[in-house]
Order: C-alpha cells, then sequence, then structure tokens
C-alpha cells in the first residue's frame, strides 16, 4: 500500500538539442502552375466515348443515370443532377510520389436548387482522400471542396495538400452525396507544387527541436512551430457612437426600435434593421428587455466589406433575464389516466436518419418537453411511461407526458421544443461577422440535430459575455473558422450532444465558464465519444481555460484532436465524467496543466498521441484510472484542411515529454465500478472489472515507446488504499511503486518480443492452437459491447453470444496473437451460428470474420482476409487461410458488428499454423 508518500521519478532522455532553419516560405502559383505544370487528372477536360460517359472516370453504381457532359463558353463541364435525395459520383485512382511534396488543387464548381442530407458531409463535393499501398487512407483529410446551398454562378475553389509520406494514390471523387438539385464541375486540376520546399528529417539551426525517434518514424517536438503566445482571446473597446435598436416583448415590429419606449417585438426584426446600419458603416447594439423570447432562424442579412468590420452588440438588459427559445407553450393539456396527459401534436418532426453516424431510435427524435423549466426524459413507447418521462405517438399525432407525482400541467409551464427542421441550421447565426459582443442572453430548446445552438463562422473579435446555452437537443455553442475569442462567465450545459465545439480556432480564452451535463442524449442510445464532449477542438492552436468546470459530461470532458498547439489550463475542476476522460488530449502538443483538480472521472487524463503535456500543483482523486496511455500512431500532414495559418511539415505525434510535479494522486476503492452498466462506462474502457491501474496505465506498444523513457515525475504524493499494484509495466505487468521507480530508472529496457495484454479473468474466451492444443491468447472487447456479450453452453460446448437488440457502431471482439518464427501461414476456423440480422445501409455492414498479419508495432502488413455473413439459422464452419509476410510477428482476428443488429453465436476458434 503506498500512502501519502512522496516520490522523486525522473527518466528524461537525453537528447541533443537541434538547431534548424526557419522554413522558406512558398508561394502560391496558381497561374503559373497552370501554364506550364502538368495536369495529374486524366481527361480534366471530360471528353466522352460513344455512350455520352466521361473517358478514363469511373462511375459508381447507377450514377451514368445523374451523369452528363456538357458544353459551355467552348469548355465542357461535368454535370450531376437528381430530383430526389441520393448520390451518384465519377472517380478516379491518380498516382502520387511523396517526393513531390505538395500538390496544388483547383476545381471551379456551381450548384442550384441543392438540397443537402442533414449531415455536414452531406452535399456536392470535390472529394479527395490519399491511400497507401494497401488501399487504406493515410494523412489528414484533404480540403476537399464542396457545396451545400445553391451558388450565383461559378465558384473557384484553390487549395494546396501536403502528399503524406506513405502514399501511393489519390482517389478522386466528383459527387453529391444524400442531396437533390443540380452540381457543376469544371476546370478541374491536380499538379504538382513544385515551389515546395519538403521539411528535411534534421536542419540546423532552429532552437527548441527535439527529435524523438520511434523505429522507422521520427517525430519532432515543435515547441517553437509556432511560438507560443499571450492568449488574451478578443480585443474589442465598445465606440462611442452606437445606433441602439430595442426590443421588448411587448413591443411592436412595426415600430423603428430606436428608441426605448418603442420597441422591436423581435430580435429578428432587429437583426434586419441591424443589417443596412452595419453596412453604412454605423456601430450597432442590440437591447432586449427581460423576457422569453421564443424565436429561431436567426441571422444576419447579407454584409458589405464596411458591414463586416463594424461593431455589433447583441445584450440583454441583464445577466439571467433574456432568453431565446425555440419551443411553445402549451396549455391544451387532457388527462387520460394513470397520471398522464395528452394534447393534440401535429408538428411534421420527422426523425433523423442518422445521427453522429448512428441509427438507434433515440439518437433520432428531436422532440424535448420542459415542465417549469425541469426537462422530462422521452421514450420510444407508450409502455415505457414512467413519471418524468413523454413519448410522441406518431401514429396518432398526439403528445403523452407523464409529469412527476403531484404536478398538474394544466397548472404549470409546460414549453415542448417543436420547431419542424425545414431549413433551420440554429437559433442563431452569425457568421463572417467579425468584432461581435453577445452579452447576457440564454439559448434554448432548440431541436435540430447535429447543430449548435449558436453558430459563427469566419469571425474575428468575439466576446461571449455572462451568456447561456443550455437544454438543446444536440450543441450549444459552434465555433469555426474563428480568431481572437473570448467566452467569460457563461454556461453551457445539458446540451444533448456537444457543448462546446471549435474548428480552425485560434486565441481562444475561456474563463469563468463551465460545460456540464452534456450528451444527455448521445447517451440515451449508448453514443458516449468520437463526436461528443463538454468541449470538443479540431485544429486549434493557443487556448486557454481559465477557473473552467467540466462536470458531469456524459462524454469526454474536454478534448482537443487534430493537431491542436499550445493549450493552457489554470485552476480548472474537472468531476464525474464517468463515460470517458475528463481531459482528452489526441494528436496535440505543448500542452500545460496546473493548479487543477479531477475527482471521480473515468479516466483524469487521456494520452492519445500527445507531446509535451507538462501537469504540476494540481490534485487527482478517486479516477478509475489517472493517466491513460494510447497511441494510434497517426502522422498529420499539414495544417488544418484548408488553412494557411501554418505550414507544417508531416509528423507522427508521438506520446512523449509528460511531466508530472508538486502534485497528489489518490486512488478511491470504489466497489461501484465494477458493477456499472454499459449505459454508466466508457466505450473505451471496463475499469476495475478488467484490472486497470489507477495510476498509469499505456495501453499499447507504441504508446509505451515514447512515454515513460522521456516521462518526468517530481515531488508527486501518491495514496492507494487497494490491494492492487498500481502502475503497468514494459511487459504489461502490475508494478508496484518501487518497481516502477526501477524500472523508469532502468530506462525501460526491453525486448522486442511480442507481449500479450491484459489477462482478462471472467471475460475471456480461449483460442486454440491446433498444433500445441493450448490456448494462446484472449479475446478482447470493446467495452460499448460488454452489455450484449454473454458465455453460452450447448451440448456441453461453449461459445460466446453477441445479442444486439439494435443497429449499433464500433463494435469488435477481437484478439491479437504471437506467430512463431519463421510461421507461412495461418489457418483458422470457427463455427458460428446467425440469427436476426438486421444489416445495416451499406453493403459491408453485415456481421464480419476478418484475420491480417502485424509487425512488431502491431501495424497491418500484407492482406487482409474475411468473410461477411446473412442469417446462417443453424451452426456452420467458416474457414479462413492467410499467408503470412516475413516481417510479420502477429495475427490479429475479430469479429466486428458495425451498425449491425444480430444475435451472433461464436464457438472456439481453431488455428493452425505452418
Amino acid at each position: 500500500m503506498i500512502t501519502q508518500k512522496q516520490t522523486n521519478i525522473r527518466s528524461k532522455r537525453s537528447f541533443s538539442i537541434l538547431k534548424l532553419t526557419a522554413f522558406a516560405a512558398t508561394a502560391w502559383l496558381f497561374m503559373a502552375s497552370g501554364l506550364f505544370a502538368e495536369n495529374l487528372i486524366k481527361n480534366a477536360e471530360f471528353a466522352t466515348d460513344d455512350s455520352g460517359q466521361a473517358q478514363d472516370w469511373n462511375y459508381t453504381a447507377g450514377a451514368p443515370a445523374f451523369v452528363s457532359v456538357h458544353e459551355e463558353d467552348g469548355r465542357n463541364f461535368l454535370r450531376i443532377s437528381r430530383d430526389q435525395p441520393g448520390a451518384a459520383a465519377i472517380f478516379q485512382n491518380i498516382p502520387v510520389n511523396p517526393a513531390d511534396g505538395a500538390l496544388i488543387v483547383s476545381v471551379k464548381m456551381r450548384a442550384e436548387n441543392l438540397v443537402p442530407g442533414e449531415a455536414g458531409w452531406t452535399g456536392a463535393r470535390f472529394a479527395m482522400e490519399f491511400r497507401d499501398a494497401s488501399g487504406s487512407r493515410t494523412g489528414g483529410w484533404p480540403a476537399s471542396p464542396r457545396l451545400r446551398k445553391p451558388t450565383d454562378g461559378w465558384q473557384l475553389f484553390e487549395s494546396r495538400e501536403i502528399i503524406p509520406p506513405d502514399a501511393k494514390h489519390l482517389n478522386l471523387q466528383l459527387g453529391m452525396w444524400r442531396s437533390s438539385g443540380t452540381v457543376d464541375f469544371t476546370d478541374i486540376s491536380i499538379e504538382v507544387d513544385e515551389d515546395y520546399e519538403i521539411p528535411s528529417e534534421v536542419k540546423p539551426e532552429v532552437e527548441g527541436i527535439v527529435p524523438i525517434t520511434t523505429g522507422e518514424q521520427t517525430a519532432w517536438s515543435t515547441r517553437s512551430i509556432p511560438p507560443p503566445i499571450k492568449i488574451d482571446g478578443a480585443s474589442l473597446s465598445e465606440p462611442d457612437e452606437t445606433v441602439f435598436l430595442y426590443v421588448a416583448p411587448d413591443g411592436d415590429d412595426g415600430n423603428d426600435g430606436l428608441m426605448q419606449a418603442a420597441p422591436l417585438a423581435t430580435l429578428a426584426a432587429a437583426l434586419n434593421k441591424a443589417t443596412p446600419l452595419l453596412n453604412r458603416g454605423e456601430a450597432v447594439g442590440i437591447r432586449l428587455a427581460s423576457g422569453v423570447y421564443r424565436e429561431d432562424d436567426l441571422s444576419l442579412g447579407r454584409l458589405q466589406p464596411k458591414g463586416r468590420q463594424t461593431m455589433l452588440i447583441i445584450e440583454g438588459e441583464q445577466p439571467g433575464a433574456v432568453s431565446i427559445r425555440a419551443s411553445s407553450v402549451y396549455d391544451d393539456w387532457r388527462a387520460v389516466g394513470n397520471g398522464r396527459y395528452e394534447t393534440a401534436f401535429d408538428k411534421n418532426i420527422e426523425p433523423s436518419t442518422s445521427a453522429w453516424g448512428q441509427t438507434e431510435p433515440i439518437l433520432l427524435r428531436r422532440e424535448m418537453v420542459f415542465i417549469d423549466g425541469e426537462p422530462l426524459r422521452q421514450v420510444l413507447t407508450e409502455e415505457k411511461l414512467i413519471p418524468g418521462r413523454f413519448w410522441v405517438d406518431d401514429a396518432n399525432r398526439r403528445l403523452v407526458i407523464y409529469p412527476k407525482e403531484g404536478i398538474d400541467p394544466r397548472q404549470r409551464l409546460v414549453e415542448v421544443a417543436d420547431s419542424e427542421p425545414g431549413g433551420r441550421r440554429s437559433i442563431l447565426d452569425i457568421s463572417d461577422k467579425p468584432n461581435v459582443i453577445l452579452r447576457n442572453l440564454e439559448f434554448a430548446h432548440d431541436n435540430q440535430r447535429l447543430h449548435n445552438t449558436f453558430a459563427v463562422r469566419g469571425t474575428s473579435n468575439l466576446l461571449i459575455e455572462n451568456c447561456r446555452f443550455v437544454h438543446n437537443n444536440s450543441g450549444g455553442l459552434g465555433l469555426n473558422d474563428a480568431e481572437n475569442v473570448t467566452i467569460r462567465n457563461s454556461q453551457i450545459n445539458h446540451n444533448g450532444g456537444l457543448g462546446l465545439f471549435g474548428w480552425r480556432v485560434r486565441n481562444l480564452l475561456i474563463e469563468d465558464s463551465e460545460t456540464n451535463y452534456n450528451n444527455w442524449r448521445g447517451n440515451a442510445g449508448g453514443y458516449n465519444a468520437w463526436s461528443v464532449a463538454g468541449i470538443k477542438l479540431h485544429w486549434v492552436e493557443h487556448i486557454r481555460l481559465d477557473n473552467y468546470r467540466a462536470v458531469g459530461n456524459l462524454a469526454p470532458g474536454f478534448w482537443v484532436d487534430l493537431w491542436c498547439y499550445h493549450i493552457e489550463i489554470e485552476n480548472s475542476h474537472f468531476e464525474d465524467n464517468a463515460l470517458e476522460a475528463a481531459v482528452l488530449l489526441e494528436l496535440a502538443q505543448h500542452i500545460d496543466i496546473g493548479n487543477s483538480r479531477f475527482v471521480r472521472n473515468a479516466e483524469a487524463i487521456r494520452f492519445h498521441d500527445a507531446n509535451e503535456v507538462r501537469v504540476e500543483n494540481s490534485e487527482f482523486i478517486g479516477n478509475a484510472v489517472t493517466f491513460m496511455v494510447y497511441s494510434s500512431r497517426q502522422v498529420l500532414v499539414g495544417g488544418a484542411p484548408g488553412s494557411q495559418r501554418g505550414n507544417m511539415p508531416g509528423r507522427y505525434i508521438p506520446n512523449a515529454n509528460f511531466t508530472l510535479e508538486n502534485s497528489s494522486v489518490r486512488v478511491e476503492d470504489r466497489p461501484e465500478w465494477q458493477t456499472r452498466t454499459e449505459a454508466e462506462i466508457s466505450s473505451f474502457l471496463q475499469f476495475y472489472s478488467i484490472g486497470y491501474p489507477p495510476f498509469f496505465h499505456v495501453a499499447n506498444r507504441a504508446a509505451e515507446e515514447t512515454f515513460y523513457p522521456t516521462m518526468s515525475v517530481e515531488q508527486v504524493e501518491w495514496e492507494n488504499p487497494m490491494e492492487e499494484k498500481p502502475f503497468v509495466g514494459p511487459h504489461r505487468e502490475r508494478l508496484s511503486e518501487a518497481e516502477f521507480i526501477e524500472a523508469l530508472a532502468d530506462g525501460w529496457q526491453r525486448t522486442r518480443e511480442w507481449r500479450p495484454s491484459l489477462n482478462l479473468g471472467k471475460n475471456t474466451l480461449p483460442v486454440q492452437d491446433t498444433s500445441r492444443h493450448e490456448p494462446i491468447r484472449h479475446f478482447q472487447y470493446l467495452a460499448i459491447l460488454n452489455p450484449y456479450l454473454s458465455l453460452k453452453t450447448e451440448d456441453n460446448s461453449s461459445f460466446v453470444r453477441i445479442e444486439q437488440p439494435f443497429l449499433r457502431s464500433r463494435q469488435a471482439l477481437f484478439a491479437d496473437l504471437a506467430l512463431p518464427e519463421n510461421a507461412r501461414s495461418v489457418s483458422a476456423r470457427v463455427p458460428m451460428r446467425l440469427n436476426d440480422l438486421s444489416p445495416g445501409e451499406q453493403a459491408w455492414q453485415v456481421p464480419r470474420w476478418e484475420i491480417f498479419a502485424t509487425d512488431i508495432d502491431g501495424n497491418r502488413v500484407g492482406q487482409e482476409r474475411g468473410v461477411r455473413f446473412t442469417n446462417l439459422n443453424r451452426w456452420e464452419t467458416a474457414e479462413l487461410t492467410l499467408e503470412i509476410p516475413e516481417e510479420a510477428t502477429g495475427l490479429h482476428l475479430r469479429f466486428v458488428t458495425h451498425h449491425v443488429g444480430c444475435i451472433w453465436d461464436i464457438g472456439n476458434v481453431e488455428l493452425k499454423i505452418e
């Protein structure tokens, strides 16, 4: 047992500081490249064959009926036109050479009557994806020019795309996805950027570059690229000369709104009047009197350059007194017995077809009901109605509520989020408008799917102060392509998915604010990760959280992902984020956390390819796992898609250079961790039920190679009242504190031999090697599969049953096996039975058994072999044979049920290794 003991652990690898010359600035040469460089696209002019189809292009199934080639002004253009929502595309694979460094992409697109689907990826796209020799995607997502609404004539899109080091082809698709309307493409080109300078592995003479070599790759610690800046958020001064427009619930939109005694009635009218004033260069302030405003789909009109730069202020007269709600008051309730009440509900609120890529029915609903501000929980059938729930009877067009005991809705304020979707994106959208102040406002009851209640795009100098984004069906606040933003003294709580989302944000200051209890809708359908969190940020630079709180989120608390740089977290509190990490650092670098508390979270901090993380003067109390480390060995290429903010070299960001100082880590013996249900547990971990150590757990070999050898721990108090050893070692063995310190001092010397992962105890399925007649490894599974997995016995034989009553995603039962030296082939066979299959929408969304070989780092090598299944109804034996490449050291087997409902029985797996 470790009790209140200070230990000093230091094992930083000594690296010589290299100096690098600054990368030369590269000019864009669109015109020059158009004149002299070779267009890599075959038949970019859309020459047609006798059937009218474009030569050298492949057509997706059914696409010829919707794709045609036309001529205009002496040039051809490709047209895709659909009367009904659907997909159609043409594509080709373009060979690329990483030695060329970068490509310049150019395309003109236009659209008429374009109506996209709900998801952001729908619409028309000039889609690109780099692929490696195996055909798998590699590198980040290129910019992929897209349209989601009609255009006024042709629009030109241009970008530079860095070629990933292992890319062999660029898959190019011109298409329309889940949309209707017409889109045209012309003047398409992809050319080598001959002026792009490929960063070399080692360049002399720039301070602060530390190479970390892992296998054949070199990862760069770029503390000075770009240099840290002072994170101060928005820089605004309110002008003395401001035209004020007044709004009040008892106003009249027939007024001019210029006097407080004769206000407008709606914010919509005020925004309409503000647009011409802004375009004249006049600063505008909109002041709302206390009250509730039932409005949505709010935005400014078309702004001219002068209007975009002039100050706009939208403010309530005092904090907490002004609420903008996309809900209606319902007061015609009829008692129907057993404490239930009903009312007519004829709104056309069709469920979404997909939410976060999921099709679980509760995730697709939009309705919300509130009684005196308290939400009722939605159920899908009348039989599930209990106090505090409501049900929408679609067949009979009625809404049935079951209030808590003693509450008569006829005597209370009942609000229903009943906005019909239409083309609305959010309650308020202020885009392409710098210099905005939002103050003393609440935005609530937005029932849109996968959209933020308040959204801004293309802005700078934005101040959000004393605002609340609460009780919305999907997201609360969205920042896209924003710079110099301050969020102060604001609450982003109780939203159905994301609290705050940011994409390509720079210089963001969040102070005295909170994102609590978010993802209630996602969690209702068992969805707790991937795209939901209290805060999730992509491609961000220079972010500071000061006196920030993330409590009770049913997803990660604070999550940065995809080349996020320079994050500071100070004086902050993370508590009861019980399903995922309180702080998730994915593909991020240069993070400083200080004077903060982490209490009873599933994981306090997860390092998912994170470099240069420093934690000091902080407390960790009762977290299931304090530090979880996982690496996917992702390689990032370039800056954010379409961004010109940073021309970063291609890199693999390692889990390295972690410093923990002057802090305390206390474990609590909490038996309830071992009895949590799937709806209460992480989709990544099963915590103590499978024995994860409570202090440090490094989940895979790729993470181990850089994390432990570069870790520094000083002046830390550890307290562990449980008997389990709290650390995990280099061979996945459990270690005591003394053993852990000794291993660090030895520099984690280790062999390259493949080692098995944790023994899962009761959650095991043996794999039988027929040449040795002994179990050689145990199956593992994603924790989200846990409630649907059981061991069964039939005719004295044991088997595993996967029983999923509805469609889900990311399900897998898998095993990683060590291969003996000189293994050249593996034959595998397994009996199985499959019933009650509900396949997904795509052809591949059926149960699959797959095997492939892996190298010493766990990466796939060679080909993959797999079998897809439909209903079998009886036991049948499936067989696969795989040739083993010379570099392979392991074998990966998995049973996959992505987006599938089924009852799948899987017997004992037999292997024959030759």
